[in-house]
This record gives structure tokens, sequence and C-alpha cells, in this order.
């Protein structure tokens, strides 16, 4: 079968100019068998004599229509010019091969050869052409020529590192290079002689191997180049023959080194961690089920509570290391994070073994597949002062319980007077306290007396005492007694208990109807009055605190207007973490921020919440009272 490859050469063995109607039969019979093929004869005149083939058809044309006529006579004239003078060189002896577009279908290519027709003399009595259609053959190899180009193209734009070599491991072919040399230079070379000799001994092994057993493998080395060390990711694989001989291998090598480098601040930052981290790898069984996990990296501080170490932890499994975890469904756990992808928190995690619990924060996070990121912490010893400082609550519970059940209730309601009360216990201490407040009315007089008190000391004895002392003024000051006449009392009971506790103590009578304040202080801060915008300290002589020994404690005279704001307070308002001049300058803005008519709750709550911040080793007492417009009565 003739191709646009193959010269096709007819020899006629007859005298005259056309072949006879057998060879016709013949030339028709051999083009009709091939659908895409058009098989013509000329004479020395370059009419057509024979015309065969389904591949006129193509053309749009009718044998009838060609038999007898030149090409000048059915072709456009710049085709038949160029086609007239390819068969005068055939007429001249020479084979002509040439590629033309479709007269009717200029999208399409033919392949024609034409070949000279001789005598048995060697006369050439006219021509043979053979013209095929190969649209479909061109297409496919533009097709094939693209695709090389284009894998050409990746290849040398792509980081990868493909290269063939023989079985002497010399370069045969490369796309680009690992090191600095020009691809075409690793051609017949040897691994020792381009690259560094570290790199090359990395290598060779493994190539070895893959041309001794046939079987691929993987390795990761690293080349010394001027910007650092660089990583390769490198797969080979044998090349074989027809007959299946291995003849060489077929590399490919990846630069890892930004992954490599990431890799190294991963474990970089995992070795920051205080905490013990490792990486497992899930173990299956034949089956495919998980049954384990193996230790595959642990940092360098990661040790479990019987001491061992990443030398003694890695290549190992969970349950080799820790037999008790065996059917307690902990590695459950585990797979729940590979299934699911949520981490696993476990708190507190208790861990026997040979009579030791010890206590675990577990947290397991997926890495792959099939691969954990867990990260443990011995938390024993907090848990243990968890523990502690849980009871040390419950008893600090106790006391303040206890603490404000020596307390009064709410303040009684007094008409024209509202009260806003609070008290803090410290926060730093489990202990009683001895800071109190009472607020009594006087019956008959109606006159209202605010009372703020402090027993030294935090611990039973100062609440015994401050029972003691705040009944005994509640007492006198229920009877109509002076603010003085009620510390003198009190003085003396104190002593008569023979404690060695001292008590600031201040008492104020507050006068209903005019809202004169008489007030008498031993060694206690004096109160805030606010009226209208104006905040300031009550001008208060105070005496020494009751324990002191008897002593003179004189009155303090005031008034209180409507509208007016006294605030009462302990000492754990002042310091230490201000001087008490600043401690008062704060306490009177608290005041002075108080909208006129604001609730006193409001105040009294910020001002707690301020000393839990600022003083929390000291326990509060605060009364705050206003005197009420006769619109608010």
């Amino acid at each position: 079968m003739p191709n646009d490859r193959d010269q096709v050469s007819v020899t006629v063995v007859r005298a005259d100019s056309a072949p006879t109607a057998t060879e016709e039969d013949v030339y028709r019979a051999f083009a009709d068998a091939l659908p895409d093929t058009a098989l013509m004869v000329f004479g020395k005149d370059l009419r057509y004599q024979v015309v065969a083939g389904a591949g006129i058809t193509r053309f749009g044309w009718r044998r009838q229509d060609i038999v007898g006529r030149r090409p000048g006579d059915v072709l456009p004239p710049a085709e038949a010019s160029v086609v007239e003078a390819e068969m005068r060189w055939v007429l001249s002896g020479e084979v002509r091969q040439f590629e033309r577009g479709g007269v009717h279908d200029p999208g399409s290519v033919w392949s024609c050869t034409m070949t000279p027709l001789v005598t048995p003399e060697g006369s050439v009595v006219g021509g043979m052409i053979i013209a095929r259609e190969v649209s479909g053959v061109r297409e496919t190899e533009r097709a094939w020529r693209q695709a090389e180009q284009r894998c050409a193209v990746a290849l040398a734009a792509a980081p990868v590192f493909v290269f063939t070599q023989d079985r002497q491991l010399r370069f045969t072919w490369a796309n680009k290079t690992v090191i600095n040399a020009s691809p075409e230079l690793l051609v017949g070379r040897t691994d020792e002689e381009v690259l560094p000799p570290d790199a090359a001994q990395a290598v060779l092994p493994a190539k070895r191997r893959v041309l001794e057993t046939g079987l691929g493998t993987r390795l990761v080395f690293k080349v010394p180049s001027e910007g650092g060390t660089r990583y390769f990711d490198m797969t080979l694989q044998a090349d074989r023959d027809d007959t299946g001989s291995i003849v060489g291998i077929t590399g490919a090598a990846l630069d890892v080194t930004e992954i490599k480098r990431s890799e190294e601040r991963f474990e970089a930052v995992l070795e920051a961690v205080l905490d013990s981290v490792t990486i497992q790898q899930a173990v299956r069984s034949e089956g495919g089920d998980i049954v384990d996990f193996r230790i595959t990296y642990a940092t360098t501080g990661a040790s479990d509570f019987a001491g061992r170490g990443p030398r003694d932890l890695v290549g190992r499994t969970i349950l080799e290391l820790y037999p008790p975890l065996r059917g307690t469904g902990f590695l459950d756990d585990y797979l729940d994070v590979l299934r699911t992808g949520r981490p696993l928190h476990l708190t507190a995690l208790p861990y026997s073994e040979e009579g030791e619990v010890r206590r675990y924060d577990v947290v397991a996070s997926r890495l792959a597949d099939d691969e954990l990121l867990v990260v443990w912490s011995d938390v024993t010893d907090r848990e243990i002062q968890r523990e502690a400082a849980a009871r040390a609550e419950a008893v600090r519970a106790i006391a303040e319980e206890l603490q404000r059940g020596l307390l009064p209730g709410d303040p009684p309601d007094v008409e024209g007077f509202a009260f806003a009360v609070a008290y803090q216990p410290a926060n730093e201490t489990a202990e009683v306290g001895g800071d109190w407040y009472d607020v009594v009315v006087v019956p008959g007089t109606g006159a209202v007396v605010v009372v703020v008190g402090d027993v030294e000391g935090h611990d039973a004895g100062a609440a015994a005492v401050m029972a003691r002392v705040s009944s005994v003024i509640r007492a006198e000051a229920s009877r109509g007694e002076r603010p003085s006449a009620v510390l003198s009392v009190a003085e003396n009971f104190l002593l008569d208990l023979d404690v060695e506790r001292m008590v600031t103590v201040a008492v104020a009578s507050v006068c209903p109807a005019t809202g004169a304040v008489t007030l008498a202080s031993a060694g206690h801060p004096p109160p805030l009055l606010r009226d209208g915008s104006m905040v300031r300290a009550m001008e208060v002589d105070p005496g020494p605190p009751l324990g002191a020994g008897p002593a003179s404690r004189p009155e303090s005279q005031s008034s209180l207007p409507p509208g007016g704001v006294m605030l009462f307070y302990t000492d754990g308002l002042l310091g230490p973490q201000l001087a008490v001049d600043e401690a008062m300058e704060e306490l009177g803005a608290c005041l002075s921020r108080l909208p006129p008519g604001g609730p006193l709750d409001k105040l009294v709550t910020g001002i707690i919440r301020r000393t839990a911040e600022f003083q929390p080793s000291d326990d509060v007492a605060v009364v705050a009272m206003r005197r009420l417009d006769a619109d608010q009565s």
C-alpha cells in the first residue's frame, strides 16, 4: 500500500500509452479498496487516462468529468499550474511527493505521490498519481508534537528533576539538575562526578538496589548549595527493555527544602512546648482494623510517669508501654479523633500503675488519616492544689456564712431615709473577720443610729469580740444614749472581757426632722458626706480605739440636708495599694459620680468590687444613707 513515505514505481510491460482494460480493472480494484485514496494515470500530454478510487468523490468530482482532460481543465488556475509542473517532472523520470490542501475542502490535507510509468526499454510514457487524505494523521502528529512540546515546557518549568541513567549509572538524559550545571553536562557522567560526595553516597545505594532487584524506592537526601542545604525527595524506578531486562533507572527528585524547613520549624515549636508531645501512627491488624498506636516522634522533653524519655518511647506502642490501658476504651477515643477530626481533650485523666496514681491532661489531634499529635501534661500536683483550694473555699464559704450570720439583716424601713449596706469578706483568707455594721432606730425619738466597726484580726476570736461588742453598742444605742456615752459603755465592757483586741467604731445619730448629725469615733475613719455636688469628709475628733483604755471621745456635729448622702465604711477600703489620702480621694470620687437620686445599692456594689480587686486581704463593711427630699418620702 503506498503512503506518503514510500516511493511507488510501476512498470508497464506494453508498448502503447494506455493500460489494457484488465490493467485498468486492477487499478480500480486497488484504489476502490482504499476509501481515502484516489488513483489517476496520465499520459505525456498530461491528460488523465485512468481515474479510480473512492477518494475521487472526496474531491467532489465524477470520473467522466476528469478522464481525457488536463489539470488546467478541472482545477483552478493556480492549483493547475502547480500540478502540471509536478507532472512534467514525473515525465522527466522523477518521483515527486508533496502535500496539498483539498480543492473543495481546504481544511483537509492530501499526500500525493507521482511516479513515472516506463516501458521495459526505459521510456517514460506517462505517470501515476496516488493521492491519500492524511488530515487525521497530520492532526494526530500535530497533537503529539504539541503534547511533547508542552511536556518539555512543563518539565523545564516544574520543580522536579527528572532523569534517566543506564546500568553503569551514567546519566543519559535530564530535564534540569539539582546543581548549578547545565542538564546537557550531566549526560555521560555519574553521580560521583556531578554531586557532592555526601549526596552521592546517600543516593547510590538506593539506585544500585533498584538495578539489582527491579523494585522502586523512595528516599530523601540533601545537597549543599550556596543558599544553604537543600533537601530532595527522590523516587526511583527500573527501566526495562522489550524482553523485561533492566537496562537502567528513571528517577524524579522534588525539591522539598521549604517543606523540610517547615517540618524543622514545626519540630522546634514542639520542642519549645513544656508539655510532652508525640506523634503516633495507627497500627493495623491483617484485617485492616486499628489495634494500637505506635509513637514515631517524641519531643526532647517528653517523659511519662515512669521517667521514660524519647529514646524509650519512639518505636513502641501505647498498649506495649501502658498495659493497664488495654480494655479501658482509651484507644476508642483515639479512633474517634481519626474518624471525626475533632480533637480529644481529657482533663485530669487518672492512670494507675504499681500502686501510684498520677493524673494527666491529654489532647489528641489528627495530623493525617492514620496519624495523631498527642500532647500530655502531668497535672498531679495541680490537682492536689486544686483539691486543697476547693477544701479551703468550702471552709471560707462556711466562715463567710458564719460572719454574715453575726451581722444584722437588712436596714429597717425609716421614713425619710434610704439605706444600702454591704459586706465583703477577705478573698485571701478563709477566716472570719471583725468588721460589722448596724442601723438602729431609737424608740420614742425616731433618731437613726448608724454604727460601723472593725475588730482587730481575722479569726474566730475577732468574730467573737465583734459579736459581743456590737450587741452592747446596739443595746445602748437603742436606749437613746448619746454616741460618746455608747462608746464609753462599750469601752468598759471590752476591758471587762480582758481581751487584747483593739476595736475601731464610729457611732452617728441622725435627727429625722432636721438632719442634724452627732458622731463619736473610737479611732475610726470619718464618714463622707455629699451635699449636692460637693463631697467632703466629716470633721471628726477621733479618740483612741476601744481597748486602749478609758479616754475622752468628743462628739462632732454636722448636718445631712434633703437629698444628701452619708457613706460609712471600715478601713478595708483604705490601703495598702494607695496612701490613705489618695484612697479617701478615690472613695470620694466614687460618691461624687453617683447621680442625684441614683440607687445607693449600685454605689456600694461598685465600692465592694473595687475593694475585692485592690484590697483582697481585708474584709469591708459599708453603709450608705440618703436623706430623702419631701417629694421622695
